[in-house]
């Protein structure tokens, strides 16, 4: 979407249904690095909303919502880890990996198969991603 584009902001979920009798779009979205501000939110949001209007993408009374991912949102894809580098984060994973399946630490690398932290016991491993069923940022 170029409004986002422009802005610098990557779309991180779209989602699209009804409430009541209105059409609802929710974008949730933050910069590349993380850290999207409430500011940022609403300026992109009342962009969406004009567009919406001026090109008129929905002939029906619509309600749109424009948001950070949130701390509590699963990380799944490389960009989710690469946008949450330097973060500490907990992941559970499918089969044990150094006789553990649960581990924290901070995010010190991304590749496209594989996220490198540095766990609470201040070792360096390597996450498959294909092995980590959860993810989530330690608040």
């Amino acid at each position: 979407m170029p409004l986002l584009k422009e802005a610098g902001v990557e779309l991180v979920e779209l989602k699209v249904g009804q409430h009541n009798q209105d059409v609802q779009v929710q974008f949730f979205a933050d910069l590349p690095q993380g850290g999207i501000t409430m500011q940022q939110c609403a300026e992109l949001n009342h962009a969406i909303a004009l567009a919406i209007d001026t090109e008129g993408f929905l002939a029906d009374a619509y309600t749109l919502e424009f948001s950070s991912p949130g701390l509590d949102r699963p990380l799944t894809t490389e960009k989710d880890f690469l946008r949450n580098a330097n973060r500490p984060v907990q992941v559970f994973l499918s089969a044990p990996l150094d006789g553990k399946k649960e581990w924290v630490g901070i995010i010190t690398g991304v590749t496209a198969d594989a996220v490198t932290m540095l766990t609470k016991q201040k070792k360096q491993m390597t996450v498959p991603l294909a092995r980590i069923i959860k993810a989530v940022l330690v608040i």
